[in-house]
């Protein structure tokens, strides 16, 4: 029965994305160097849609995109952080390390909402661009996670 759980555990862990052990390289082929290709390549992506939006719509509508591109940058550390700490817990504790995941996912959300409405809100932050940020990174997270963004193996 335990095996079973952890295997329904590890599945959903490499369903998540690509962030299954991420600071310490282990796990299910996933190293930290992956890691830091991907979170590199949602930065650049988030700053090219910024540049993009800057050179159509200005500077308020540019600094939109970029705090859209950083709402998903830090939600993809929260989940790094979230997968590590449960990855830890898998093989000893598998029930618990599933109720940690699932938490991290609520967490996740709560934060992806809050931040946008905190933008759009108290910010007053242009949706349109903010949205366009965000989606962009977003969208690098899963080249990320395709391997898209290996360079020389």
């Amino acid at each position: 029965m335990a095996e079973m759980s952890i295997a329904r555990l590890r599945n959903i862990e490499v369903a998540a994305g690509p962030f299954t052990r991420p600071w310490t390289g282990q796990g299910w082929g996933v190293s930290s160097r992956e890691i830091r290709r991907i979170l590199l390549g949602q930065i650049v992506l988030g700053l090219i849609t910024a540049a993009i939006v800057l050179a159509f719509w200005g500077g308020s509508d540019a600094l939109a995109a970029l705090f859209g591109a950083a709402i998903a940058v830090l939600n993809s550390l929260t989940l790094a952080f979230s997968l590590e700490r449960a990855a830890a817990q898998a093989a000893s504790e598998p029930g618990k390390a599933a109720r940690r995941l699932f938490f991290g996912f609520v967490g996740r959300l709560i934060l992806v909402v809050v931040m946008l409405a905190l933008a759009m809100g108290w910010l007053q932050l242009h949706p349109l661009p903010l949205v366009a940020g965000f989606a962009m990174t977003q969208v690098a997270y899963g080249l990320g996670a395709f391997g898209a963004f290996r360079i020389g193996g």
